[in-house]
């Protein structure tokens, strides 16, 4: 148990009613075959979202390779469910104790670089693995979508305690707008 909401959770009894709003906010794009390889990007907390993102690529007959990350192997939480989809994985960690040591963005920049070509790259995690991926896609000129992780207090945009800046200045509401946001319509490295 991490905190409050995990505890109060892990105490509910099986088959009692629990109130809850969602889903909120745009998911990723539809994958559609077809359009380049997909790579998909999980770091730390955001692995287990990439499990449902490589089920429905594959679903949809898209080509497609997922790239996780953490610090080690014990924080790869969520990488057998991404596996079970049938996607290709390559798994990277801080200390070098699962896959290839390093970061993310290592076997992405050789993702980008292949001749073969990166049509969209899907991102979740921390934030500062965001601001570094979307660099990289910038520059390489391939489409970026990241999910940000933003505490969304009222869930339906009246709070507004869960902005996300956008260039130019103004705000996007994560509950309402995001979570997933092309890369290029928010400002990321806040922290």
């Amino acid at each position: 148990m991490v905190g409050r909401g995990t505890r109060a959770l892990s105490v509910i009894r099986q088959g009692a009613a629990v109130d809850l709003m969602g889903p909120l906010g745009h998911s990723f794009p539809q994958p559609g075959a077809g359009c380049g390889r997909l790579v998909l990007i999980g770091g730390g907390l955001g692995i287990p979202p990439m499990a449902a993102a490589a089920q429905w690529a594959m679903q949809a007959g898209r080509d497609a390779v997922a790239v996780l990350g953490a610090r080690s192997a014990r924080y790869l939480a969520g990488a057998r469910e991404v596996a079970a989809s049938g996607i290709e994985i390559i798994t990277v960690t801080d200390d070098g104790s699962a896959g290839e040591q390093g970061f993310v963005t290592g076997p992405l920049e050789r993702l980008l670089a292949d001749e073969a070509g990166v049509g969209e790259v899907w991102a979740c995690g921390p934030e500062p693995m965001l601001v570094a991926i979307k660099e990289r896609c910038a520059a390489a000129g391939v489409p970026c979508f990241v999910s940000v992780e933003r505490f969304m207090a009222c869930g339906f945009g009246a709070c507004i305690g869960c902005t996300v800046p956008k260039p130019g200045g103004g705000y996007l509401k994560t509950c309402q707008d995001g979570p997933v946001f092309p890369a290029e319509e928010v400002v990321l490295g806040g922290f």
